[in-house]
């Protein structure tokens, strides 16, 4: 994992339903992540293939009137990729997980499309922080038997010597979405900015 150049990219597909109490709304659903990955001898993004995980957290949306708002709120996230190579006739299989606090904020602009259904959409930012990782490596030989099947713990920090992914991150996000009275459904894209 040294000396690679990380850039997250991530897809959310939120799933929500909103508890709203003064505003208050809770979300959880599901992601589609990827992250970028070069070397110094060439990009190693055509091994990488997408890793499906889960979201939640708490968000709180102050109006500044009928159409435009602000939301922000904390959200865990699991993000990462898989990658898949072909080495002497065996296949590797690196699952790289991390485990994150973000906090995004928003710009929010909703429209009624009808009496109960509001369309709205989103632009803003977020700031993370990445709480802990690990390397899931499996080889398995051209007859599908489990060579081996190890799992490493990821050093996270600042220090670009000893650490192997970056602590902070932050990036770009937009999203679109329907509410239906209390349930949301909501596309997020969030695009990582930071070099991990």
């Amino acid at each position: 994992m040294k000396h690679l150049k990380l850039t997250a990219v991530l897809v959310l597909m939120i799933f929500s339903i909103t508890a709203k109490a003064q505003n208050i709304i809770v979300k959880a659903g599901l992601s589609s992540t990827d992250l970028k990955m070069s070397d110094n001898s060439g990009p190693l993004d055509q091994f990488n293939s997408a890793k499906k995980s889960i979201h939640f957290g708490v968000f709180m949306e102050r109006k500044m009137n009928d159409i435009i708002s602000f939301e922000t709120g904390l959200v865990y996230d699991q993000k990462g990729t898989k990658q898949k190579l072909q080495v002497f006739g065996n296949t590797m299989t690196n699952l790289i997980q991390l485990n994150t606090l973000n906090l995004p904020v928003a710009l929010k602009i909703s429209l009624d499309a009808s009496e109960n259904v509001r369309v709205f959409g989103k632009l803003g930012g977020y700031g993370g922080y990445n709480l802990s990782g690990k390397v899931l490596k499996t080889v398995v030989d051209a007859s599908g038997t489990t060579l081996s099947d190890t799992s490493n713990a990821l050093s996270i920090g600042n220090n670009a010597t000893n650490d192997d992914i970056k602590g902070l991150d932050y990036g770009a996000t937009l999203g679109v979405g329907l509410q239906y009275k209390r349930i949301l459904l909501e596309i997020n894209y969030d695009m990582g900015l930071a070099n991990l």
